[in-house]
């Protein structure tokens, strides 16, 4: 009876035997919040000292171009720190270094040398890592020489399109220097010049406005002219012509009009006649040989 009463007393005011499974559960749910929480700021951590060490471990980029139209290459430097130095080297030069101000990107011009430019750059950053690149660059030159063989001549044309022409001096062995000034064109110089018999060897230096000296050495073989000779008989005059390479052409003009072109199929000498006029002949014989050589022969008879 009085366990009764205890029991609807416990009723009244809300109270009666604890769940030990709820209680148990509780805890259960309790514990697998706490090691969640744990885990996620261990993880949080480890992702947050990985990324440290990723940023620590990353190393500068570096790109090389050539500056268009330029003597120049430009070195463009990328990091998420700052770099300390840069170290560059062209062919066998020694090592030069560039202003880096500490940044962490870096766009810088260098000059180059005509020809072929080998390149090495180093970056270092502020925590000791290093990145080299190398890459290699042809310059060509704006001042050049052409050389063209007219003839028994030879052609020498010296330009340079972008600084311009100063003058250029040219001389055959060891002949005395001609001098050729600048003429009407800034930026280019022509001139011919005979070349001797037998073989030889042409300098050229041409000089731009800037003081740049470009030299050229040629051999040239100097081809010997045909030869002429020409006898009036009769009413004939007979014509010899020889040449040591070979006849191309023969043109026989009498007193300005052409008469006849001869083939000359390469002969080294030929012969022929052609008939006068009565009263005065005048005579041009225009020869001309396989290696370009040009011989003009002028005569006059009277029948």
């Amino acid at each position: 009876m009085n366990q009764i009463l205890y029991t609807e007393e416990a009723k009244r005011r809300g109270k009666g035997p604890v769940d030990i499974r709820k209680v148990v559960i509780f805890f259960v749910i309790a514990i697998i919040l706490f090691a969640i929480i744990l885990i996620g700021q261990g993880s949080y951590a480890m992702y947050k000292q990985n990324e440290e060490k990723k940023k620590n471990e990353t190393i500068p980029t570096i790109d090389i171009t050539k500056v268009e139209d330029e003597k120049q290459a430009k070195i463009t430097i990328n990091h998420d720190k700052a770099i300390a130095n840069v170290i560059y080297k062209i062919n066998d030069e020694d090592e030069k270094q560039l202003q880096v101000d500490g940044t962490n990107i870096i766009d810088k011009n260098i000059d180059l040398s005509v020809g072929t430019n080998y390149i090495e750059v180093t970056a270092i950053d502020i925590n000791g890592k290093q990145q080299t690149s190398q890459t290699t660059i042809e310059v060509e030159e704006d001042l050049n020489i052409e050389l063209s063989v007219i003839g028994n001549n030879i052609k020498i044309i010296a330009s340079d399109t972008k600084e311009g022409m100063s003058y250029l001096t040219y001389k055959w062995n060891n002949e005395e220097e001609v001098r050729v000034d600048l003429q009407e064109d800034p930026y280019k110089i022509e001139v011919e010049t005979q070349i001797p018999v037998g073989q030889n060897t042409l300098q050229i230096n041409a000089v731009n406005k800037e003081n740049i000296v470009k030299t050229k050495e040629q051999p040239v073989k100097g081809i010997k002219k045909p030869e002429v000779t020409a006898y009036q008989e009769g009413e004939y005059i007979v014509i010899t012509v020889k040449d040591e390479e070979g006849i191309e052409t023969i043109e026989h003009d009498l007193n300005g009009e052409l008469l006849q072109t001869i083939e000359g199929g390469s002969q080294k000498e030929l012969t022929y006649m052609q008939q006068i006029i009565t009263g005065d002949n005048y005579v041009t014989v225009t020869v001309k040989s396989i290696s370009g050589a040009e011989t003009v022969f002028y005569g006059v008879c009277k029948n």
